[in-house]
């Protein structure tokens, strides 16, 4: 669970509490007191090295709660952010790998609230997108098996994690092949079918 971090400027002294992002909250607040400032950088997510991340914001809806408006923005780092003091910027330039990005929310009484969002870029290399629409990988998410599914019947399967590196590979000789994913942590992964003169990338995710 994402924590948010608070520091209130309030009746001549800095305050400061620990809150948790995107849930619910237990706060008691005098009369004279404004809600607390919160903030919300947003769901972590995965995406791949395609073009997914030509039209992807980051931020909540909305980035900031509480306190007392008008509210600035602050993300870091600023780059590959297209605007880093937008409530919600756009990801323009990701490296392949994970990024977490942090946003502080200042609110007119100089009150600050932090959270963060991670983004993961995972590599995918030589997508025959003629390809990609005849497999079928399922069920996703999985927690203990995984099936891919293709008209394909000689080849090499390959269990990659986020970063691309390679986990586990094993021959595809029929057109259905299970894999036990069961020993696996839970996160975010690829199979990738390398066979025949084309190669054909899907992603998948754990849960346990």
């Amino acid at each position: 669970m994402k924590k948010t971090t608070i520091l209130c400027f309030f009746a001549g002294m800095f305050i400061t509490c620990t809150a948790h992002a995107q849930s619910a909250h237990n706060v008691t607040l005098s009369s004279m007191q404004d809600s607390l400032l919160m903030a919300d950088a947003g769901q972590d997510s995965a995406f791949t090295n395609s073009n997914d991340l030509n039209s992807f914001f980051i931020g909540g809806n909305p980035s900031a709660l509480g306190g007392t408006p008008p509210y600035r923005y602050e993300w870091a780092p600023s780059t590959p952010l297209d605007d880093e003091t937008l409530s919600n910027p756009q990801i323009t330039n990701q490296t392949v790998g994970q990024q977490t990005y942090q946003l502080t929310v200042f609110d007119d009484r100089n009150c600050t609230a932090v959270d963060s969002v991670m983004i993961t870029l995972l590599f995918i290399s030589s997508i025959d997108k003629n390809q990609k629409g005849l497999v079928k990988l399922y069920p996703n998410p999985a927690s203990t098996q995984i099936v891919f599914e293709g008209p394909f019947q000689n080849g090499q399967l390959r269990l990659k994690d986020s970063s691309g590196r390679v986990i586990e590979q094993t021959a595809v000789t029929k057109t259905k092949t299970t894999l036990n994913i069961q020993h696996l942590p839970a996160g975010i992964y690829l199979i990738e079918y390398v066979g025949g003169g084309r190669t054909v990338t899907e992603k998948f995710i754990i849960q346990k």
